[in-house]
């Protein structure tokens, strides 16, 4: 589905900047797995967008702004709303356009010595006021010194353009600040979509392409944010990258929350190569429904260390869809440690919550295991257990393994993660044995002992 990023304004009128999803993504363990070119930015006219209320409250300001005669409150509402929910494109029409001249307000008649009433009260009409010359402003705010202008003659009216804003749907609190100042700001829409704006905040210093296609879905969030995300555009490269860029503008506007922008974080600090490929996977996941968990960047660094360059995309996107599930990072992390060392070849499908997984005490039994010992299929049926019964970890630390032969490690092992052969799909099945599961850790003590004692010879 396609996904509105911007509204542009120039002087051939206003078109929609939008996320064209032209080919479909087919996830790494599919029959034929791909992500390349899958969204591009495109231009679309204004009026082919799906209306809404913000779309409907801009074609209305712009419109009348077509042909203004009068400057009052009305005309500095509609162009505040012009500059906020729109972004002026800079072309070679815009910058030759003519400098505005701004006619002043006709002043009323003043008592005279012929008419101290100022024709009040009298018989007498007052000369007619001449009339103001309509004026384009639509193309006025398509030029910095023209919208200026404008802005500086229109300001005056700021009290009573309170009201129309807030009736409009605007914060009172920005609406309020912003109309506070004796002097309009260069651009006075940021105070109406970011909070904690400093005094130099300038969205024209920003680089076109951000502008156009990252700024507007960092609306509402703080001043600070927008900083930091513009780090991450020149990071990540995005001014060159268009690909990379078209991806980053569907996934902000796919969750523009800052949820998006921690995850979007910490894909930054990876390594180049993987930037593509998590991004993709992440906005396919719509892994910024979720807050973005501590431990992330270790689940991404162990990635990095133990997948292949095959096996990565796989790892990644399961991985990606259990963190956005909430399992434990801490835990995918170890796993991939695991699978790393031992199973190559892990698929990592639908992992289990575990928030008390121990790599030390895992690795502790795996390596006293018999060289002979399929440590593939041990390793990772060892972190599955953990997932499925409770205090596993726990039990592997309370087992003195040291005293026990690899052949009795592995009866015993064995035995422990027999517990956890249960079905999924049936919650009777799996109420028993959770409660085996209870009653064997009572017993823990004698059954090593016993185990001790058997003789492991043929």
């Amino acid at each position: 589905m396609d996904s509105l990023l911007c509204i542009t304004r120039s002087t051939t009128g206003l078109e929609a900047k939008v996320s064209h999803c032209q080919s479909e993504f087919r996830p790494p363990n599919s029959d034929k797995p791909y992500w390349q070119n899958l969204y591009k930015t495109v231009l679309m006219p204004f009026k082919d967008i799906k209306a809404s209320a913000v779309t409907r409250r801009l074609a209305a300001a712009w419109q009348r702004l077509e042909f203004v005669e009068k400057w009052d409150a009305a005309t500095l509402t509609d162009v505040l709303v012009v500059l906020t929910e729109s972004v002026a494109i800079d072309n070679a029409a815009s910058r030759v356009s003519p400098i505005l001249r701004s006619e002043p307000e006709p002043e009323p008649p003043k008592p005279t010595a012929a008419h101290p009433r100022a024709f009040r009260g009298t018989k007498y009409k007052p000369p007619k006021l001449k009339r103001t010359t309509p004026v384009n402003l639509q193309m006025a705010l398509c030029h910095p010194t023209n919208q200026a202008i404008a802005l500086q003659t229109l300001w005056r009216y700021r009290d009573q353009a309170i009201k129309l804003l807030c009736d409009l749907g605007y914060e009172p609190v920005q609406v309020n600040a912003l109309m506070a100042l004796s002097i309009p700001p260069a651009e006075p829409n940021l105070c109406l979509q970011h909070s904690d704006l400093p005094p130099q905040a300038k969205s024209q210093r920003f680089p076109s392409t951000f502008r156009e296609e990252i700024w507007p879905l960092l609306r509402g969030l703080p001043w600070y944010r927008v900083e930091a995300t513009l780090a991450l555009f020149w990071h990540l490269k995005l001014h060159e990258d268009s690909e990379l860029r078209a991806t980053v503008s569907k996934f902000l506007a796919q969750s523009p929350n800052p949820f998006a922008l921690d995850w979007l974080q910490q894909i930054a600090e990876q390594p180049s190569e993987h930037h593509f490929i998590l991004l993709i996977f992440a906005l396919e996941l719509n892994v910024a429904r979720s807050p973005c968990p501590i431990g992330v960047d270790e689940v991404f660094k162990a990635l990095h260390e133990y997948a292949s360059v095959e096996r990565y995309p796989k790892w990644a996107y399961s991985l990606l869809a259990a963190l956005r599930d909430g399992i434990s990072a801490s835990y995918l992390r170890d796993g991939v440690h695991l699978a790393g060392e031992w199973a190559a070849h892990y698929p990592f499908k639908y992992p289990k919550q575990c928030d008390d997984f121990s790599l030390k005490e895992v690795e502790n039994v795996l390596y006293r295991l018999p060289d002979d010992e399929n440590l593939t299929e041990m390793a990772m049926t060892t972190w599955e257990a953990a997932a499925k019964l409770a205090g596993f970890c726990e039990v592997l630390a309370a087992i003195n393994w040291s005293n026990l032969t690899p052949i009795q490690i592995n009866q015993l092992l064995r035995l422990l993660i027999g517990f956890s052969y249960y079905s999924d799909y049936s919650d009777e099945e799996a109420a028993s044995w959770q409660n085996k599961w209870r009653v064997f850790k009572k017993h823990l003590v004698p059954i090593e002992f016993c185990l001790r004692a058997i003789s492991t010879e043929p």
